[in-house]
This record gives C-alpha cells, structure tokens and sequence, in this order.
C-alpha cells in the first residue's frame, strides 16, 4: 500500500474506547467509518472524533470520520476493525454477514475473557464453542479470507490520547501475505513507534489474544495500569 492510497476503514462498534482511539489516529490519513447499532450514535460519535483528530493533529488530518450503522459500514469499507466486546461478537457478525465481502481485510482485536472471581481467563467460547480463539471464529463465521490478529495489548486509554506515544511491541497472526503487508502499514499510520511482531497464522491466535489476560492480572496484582508489552534481547 503506497502512501498516497486512502483505505476505508470501518469500526463496527466503534463507539467504544478502542474505536476512539483508532478512529481519531487514522483519520490523519484514510477514510474512517464509526459503525454502531444505532446511526444517530454513529454520527454523532464520528462527529465528535472528527474534531478531536481536528483539535489534535490539525494540517496532519487528509482523511474524515462518517458515521453509519454497522451493516452499512460493512458493505461500505474495504478495511473491518471488530471493536465489538466478545461476548456480542456472535450476535453482531451474524447480522452483518450478508453484508460482508470475503475478499476485504479483517481486522480483531478482541480478546474473549472473563472474570472469574478476582483473575480475568481466557475463554474463546464466549464468543462461539468449538473455536481456540475469537479471531477464528469470526473468520469462519464472515468466511474471511483475509484476516488480521492484532492490536490487543495496546491500552485503550493510551490508543485515545492523541499526544501519547505509543512504543509497544505488537504481535499479531495473519491468514496470508497481503493480510500482513495492509496491517503493517496502517499499523504504522496509528502511531510510527508500534513495533509490529508477527507470530504465525491464524490458528495460532490464541498465543496472542490471551496475552491481555496476563496483562490484566498484572495491573490487578500490582496496581499499574495501561501496561502494555515489549520483547527485549
């Protein structure tokens, strides 16, 4: 992907803390579309993203957030970020579904866990049983040909201040060659300092969505927040 190419990305359920931050950091260069449940939301989410990224990152901003219901930034986009909590992923896709091009980028960043007295777990069924992890579901249930494991570790809180330096490693899977070439580059247009680390293939997802689990335990045991990751020699 060159420079000068605008990608349109769609956030279904982009209304939430990560869709703010993805929303306002590739609103510098490509097209960006919030999509929510409800269209009002969606504009009005897009609207007041728009005028951070604006505020924020000023002559930088070439590309515009819009907003549409999730079934129509579906069909719209040729990117699809799943911003959706887990255990509404099912739901969610499986309205969309008709919508979807099998041949467009998937991008999930969503990490099924749940809380089980004081500790977060893994657990992939939560968003369907019979899977080892919530990126190959989703795979199976859009029938993705192109589809992207990524963006877990980093902090919401971070991803959504405009002015925070985002120096993480990111590990992520992907189905094929064209998938991880489109990542990387629209890795690099969130924040140049992400350091992008591939793992594998899709079916070795789990390594990485679970990877959230243990950095929530952490922060639970010690008392740091928005820790994310770095793999060091």
């Amino acid at each position: 992907m060159k420079d000068s190419i605008t990608m349109k990305i769609a956030l279904l359920g982009g209304t939430g803390d990560i869709g703010t931050g993805l929303a306002i950091r590739w609103a510098r260069n490509h097209e960006v579309i919030v999509g929510s449940r409800s269209e009002e939301k969606a504009k009005a989410d897009a609207a007041e993203y728009a005028l951070k990224a604006a505020s924020s990152y000023l002559e930088e901003v070439k590309g515009k957030v819009i907003g549409m219901k999730n079934e129509d930034a579906t069909k719209y986009a040729e990117v699809i970020v799943i911003c959706i909590p887990a255990l509404y992923v099912y739901e969610t896709l499986t309205k969309i579904k008709d919508n979807f091009d099998g041949n467009k980028l998937v991008i999930s960043p969503v990490v099924p866990i749940r809380k089980i007295n004081k500790s977060f777990v893994y657990d992939p069924s939560i968003v369907a049983k019979g899977y080892s992890s919530a990126t190959e579901a989703i795979a199976d249930i859009l029938k993705a040909k192109n589809i992207v494991s990524a963006l877990h570790t980093i902090p919401a809180k971070k991803l959504a201040d405009p002015y925070a330096r985002l120096s993480y490693d990111v590990p992520f899977c992907a189905s094929n060659d064209y998938s991880k070439g489109i990542f990387l580059e629209l890795a690099k247009d969130l924040s140049q300092h992400l350091n992008c680390l591939y793992v594998g293939e899709i079916s070795l997802s789990n390594l990485v969505e679970s990877i959230t689990a243990t950095i929530l335990n952490i922060s639970i045991n010690s008392r740091k927040w928005d820790l994310s990751i770095k793999f060091v020699e």
